[in-house]
This record gives structure tokens, C-alpha cells and sequence, in this order.
């Protein structure tokens, strides 16, 4: 190999070195997670004083996502704020609720399809 053939390897090694590190840059800043809004605190905790009315609603892509009139759908503060309803407690130490199952659906009969063999 003459002196020209190893400049030529260097340059395109470290030419594919730059594609490959600005090609993962690139795709790590893409995956790089949101910010937290306004109304969250650094610590993770949240300010309710400064949180809207109204929490709009985003896609995977990271886009706000539409109602039929175009404008961004929202869900309401107190509907994500809203706790469930505690589970009933049971009256005697140890003893279980009684369980309420639903009425059985009752199936309607199958008619057997007749098929004529060959």
C-alpha cells in the first residue's frame, strides 16, 4: 500500500466515525424525555396554584391531539385529580364482602350445519 492508500483509508475511517456519531446524536435527541410543565416542581411534586383548568392531551409523537373541531382535546383538572372510591371494608375482622356476580347470559342454541359427504 503506498502512502496515498492510507490517507485514503484514515480519512474515510474517521469521516464514517462523524456520520456514525452524528447520526446517534441525532436519534438520542429525539428520544430525549419532555420537560416537565410548568406546574411540576423539580422535586417531582405538583403546584396546584399553577396548574390549568383544563390538561391538554398528547399523542405518541408528542402532538396535541385534535377534536372534530380542531381545536386541542382537553380533559378537565378535577377529572385526573379525582380519586376512586375506597374499596368496601369488611364488617367482621377476616370475614370477605359477598361477591355480586351479574345475571348469567343464557347463549341461544346452536343449530347444527349439515354438510353432504362425497
Amino acid at each position: 500500500m503506498t502512502g496515498r492508500s492510507h490517507l485514503r483509508i484514515v480519512v474515510i475511517s474517521v469521516l464514517a466515525g462523524l456520520l456514525a456519531f452524528s447520526i446517534s446524536h441525532t436519534v438520542s435527541a429525539r428520544l430525549a424525555p419532555p420537560l416537565p410543565p410548568p406546574w411540576v416542581n423539580p422535586n417531582g411534586t405538583v403546584d396546584f396554584s399553577k396548574m390549568p383548568a383544563c390538561i391538554p392531551v398528547v399523542g405518541r409523537t408528542g402532538q396535541p391531539i385534535l377534536n372534530s373541531k380542531g381545536q386541542p382535546y382537553c380533559v378537565p383538572r378535577e377529572q385526573l385529580l379525582t380519586l376512586p372510591p375506597p374499596p368496601p371494608q369488611p364488617k367482621v375482622h377476616g370475614e370477605r364482602p359477598p361477591v355480586v356476580l351479574e345475571e348469567a347470559v343464557q347463549a341461544a342454541p346452536q343449530t347444527p350445519i349439515l354438510h353432504d359427504l362425497p
